[in-house]
């Protein structure tokens, strides 16, 4: 990575600061010129520098996350596998598994690595105002400034996305989760035929009560997030007949017709975009929701198929996840609408 902490030091603004403060005011126009654009070619330059880090760093964590993806699936095909054989894991798929582990367990560590050379090599003086006296003085104008500030935000906008909050975190998160699932299940399939059937009972009953007393809490999560995406939608495009995640899309699509064949009359290009943009966010919004949901999903079905190995012992838990079963299908035909009628939503706002 570029070492831009190494241009925008603290002895630069220390120095600059002064010459804004003693010097500048003393020094002909074409000097004063001369230092001011060399300021801002200097800012930009070192945000410049920054951008670039940040989306090596977004590249680089998400190869990571591909290849974490890539070891969920790859378990989830040995775990589908195993199941239909009903025979132990062989050797190959076990240093398969092994590699995969590898790649999840030290994808935390990988990612760290990475953002901490990011933010090495980043200036701290770009936290602060750093500008601020020479706009004070004069000797930056605020256009000048908001160049600055623009390319900062650019730097900025990119490292979101693997932010503490960002899409690429929270994928990453759900790829943790799902690794932990299908780890429980194999494991409880060596256990079983290893006849170690008590103790496979045991850890399948701790789970299974786990999940169910989870869903409550699970189910308020999932449909916060997606009544959340309705009433943007709705606050974004006007009053819609329903902000209710089921029945939504007919009132969306027929809002933001409305909204499109008025754009001649009164509205700009510039407004549609801000729709079209604003809708992009919601389905990336929405993306996670699925995510999410395909986790919960995952974790259903690897209860489902350990119970099936347990005979009449299992009834119960049969009982106990029957109705998550039922829950579960209808959030993923909501969802799955969802997606669908943001994705023409968002066609239709950029017409």
């Amino acid at each position: 990575m570029k070492n831009a902490a190494a241009i925008l030091t603290k002895a630069w603004v220390t120095k600059t600061d002064k010459e804004a403060t003693t010097e500048w005011a003393k020094w002909d126009k074409s000097r004063q010129k001369k230092w001011s654009d060399e300021y801002l070619k200097t800012s930009l330059e070192v945000w410049g520098m920054v951008a670039d880090n940040a989306t090596e760093s977004a590249t680089r964590i998400t190869a990571i996350k591909n290849s974490m993806k890539l070891a969920v699936d790859g378990a989830e095909k040995i775990l589908e596998a195993s199941r239909k054989s009903g025979q132990p894991l062989g050797d190959a798929q076990r240093s398969w598994l092994d590699k995969a582990a590898d790649t999840i367990e030290g994808s935390k560590a990988a990612v760290g690595a990475i953002t901490e050379e990011f933010s090495r090599n980043s200036p701290f003086a770009g936290r602060l105002g750093y500008y601020d006296t020479p706009l004070e003085k004069g000797a930056l104008t605020k256009a000048a400034v908001d160049k600055i500030k623009a390319a900062r935000a650019k730097s900025i906008d990119i490292g979101d996305t693997y932010g503490k909050a960002g899409p690429l975190t929270l994928r990453m998160e759900e790829y943790r989760k799902r690794w932990t699932v299908l780890q429980a299940e194999l494991q409880g399939l060596e256990k079983q035929r290893a006849g170690q059937a008590q103790e496979w009972a045991a850890s399948l009953t701790k789970r299974i009560h786990a999940f169910v007393a989870g869903d409550v809490e699970w189910q308020a999560d999932l449909q916060f997030a997606l009544k959340k995406v309705t009433e943007n939608i709705g606050y974004l495009t006007g009053h819609l007949d329903s902000t209710e995640p089921k029945n939504f899309g007919a009132a969306l699509l027929k809002s933001l017709k409305v909204k499109v064949d008025a754009k001649a009359k009164a509205k700009s290009e510039k407004d549609a975009k801000t729709t079209q943009n604003f809708l992009v966010r919601l389905a990336g919004a929405l993306k996670l929701s699925k995510g999410k949901l395909k986790t919960r999903v995952m974790e259903f079905k690897a209860l489902s198929e350990s119970i099936k190995g347990a005979g009449p012992h299992g009834e119960p838990f049969v009982k106990m996840l029957a109705p998550i079963g039922l829950k579960l299908a209808e959030h993923q035909k909501t969802v799955d609408g969802l997606v669908k009628d943001v994705d023409a939503a968002i066609q239709l706002a950029g017409k």
